[in-house]
């Protein structure tokens, strides 16, 4: 199903719509902008068209406050150019050696050989270490409090930070590595406490607060933080 959606500033083409057993509707606007929409198998697409129509001006409102959002600079991937590791700045420096290195004072080091295509090497490093230090988080924390997902998976998704499948998989993006810790750790057991309960219910939110009390801190760390995190 495809919609075209007319607004003050154009039209808009809404195609991701994405249906299951939910029970109710919803529109979510991704960081890239993308309309998303997500319907129950039994609403008709006239039901849905209806839908997205009653909310036009809220989608307009959200599209033009998240585009006057500040955007962070496009990376160069040049010598002495900052990037984020778990919070903290770290500094590119190409070096002579053949390993990845982070030093005592806070430098990336690596290989001039890669220096015709640092972006990749750098992305390829930053899964290498979400692959290590989330998985490791993740598994710590879930037996610490009894709960134990079936898969642990570290992905490229844009505009998720973590997700829990119906059976049980947790999944993460690399770039939440990024974050600091005590971020991380909240984005796990965020996903964690999914596996007692599907759904973002007042019971769910009392499991997060139970095991993260101060879980607020982390949502307003992403909320103001996240266009900082970008390779």
């Amino acid at each position: 199903m495809k919609m075209i959606l007319p607004l003050d500033t154009g039209n808009i083409l809404i195609d991701n719509i994405l249906r299951s057993k939910r029970k109710t509707l919803s529109i979510s606007i991704g960081l890239d902008l993308i309309i998303k929409v997500k319907a129950p198998y039994w609403v008709t697409n006239r039901e849905i068209e209806e839908f997205i129509l009653k909310n036009k001006e809220w989608i307009s409102l959200k599209l033009s406050q998240m585009s006057r959002k500040p955007k962070a600079e496009p990376k160069k991937y040049s010598d002495g150019e900052k990037f984020l590791f778990l919070g903290k700045e770290i500094r590119l420096r190409f070096s002579l050696g053949k390993d990845f290195v982070i030093t005592e004072d806070g430098e990336l080091l690596i290989p001039v050989l890669f220096s015709n295509d640092p972006r990749t090497m750098i992305i390829q490093w930053y899964k290498k270490q979400a692959e290590k230090i989330i998985k490791e988080r993740c598994l710590s924390m879930s037996k610490l409090i009894g709960i134990k997902p079936k898969a642990i998976k570290i992905n490229s998704a844009r505009t998720r930070w973590g997700s829990c499948s119906r059976k049980g998989s947790l999944n993460f993006t690399w770039k939440l590595i990024m974050a600091p810790t005590f971020v991380v750790d909240y984005v796990i057991l965020h996903e964690l406490a999914h596996l007692i309960h599907h759904n973002h219910s007042n019971e769910y939110w009392k499991v997060v607060e139970q095991l993260m009390p101060d879980y607020m801190l982390a949502e307003k760390w992403l909320k103001k933080n996240h266009i900082f995190i970008n390779i």
